[in-house]
C-alpha cells in the first residue's frame, strides 16, 4: 500500500465527512483519467477512431487532473 500513501494523505484533524468527500473526488478523477488512457490505448492498439469530442474530453480530463495535482502541491 506504500504506493498509494501520498495520494491518500489527508490531515488527521479533518472531519470524517470532508475526508470522505475528498477521497471520493480523488477516486472519481482517477477513474476519468483511466477511462481517457483506455481510449487512447484502444486508438493506438485497435485503430478505434479518436473524434474531436473524444479528444476534447481527454484534454479536459488531463486539465482537471493537473489542476488537482497542482492544487494539492500548495
Amino acid at each position: 500500500m506504500r504506493h498509494f500513501e501520498p495520494w491518500l494523505d489527508l490531515p488527521d484533524d479533518l472531519p470524517g465527512q470532508a475526508r470522505g468527500r475528498l477521497t471520493a473526488a480523488r477516486l472519481l478523477a482517477d477513474g476519468y483519467w483511466m477511462a481517457a488512457a483506455t481510449d487512447v490505448l484502444a486508438t493506438v492498439t485497435f485503430g478505434d477512431p479518436l473524434t474531436a469530442t473524444t479528444g476534447l474530453g481527454i484534454a479536459l480530463v488531463i486539465g482537471g487532473v493537473l489542476l488537482i495535482e497542482l492544487g494539492a502541491a500548495h
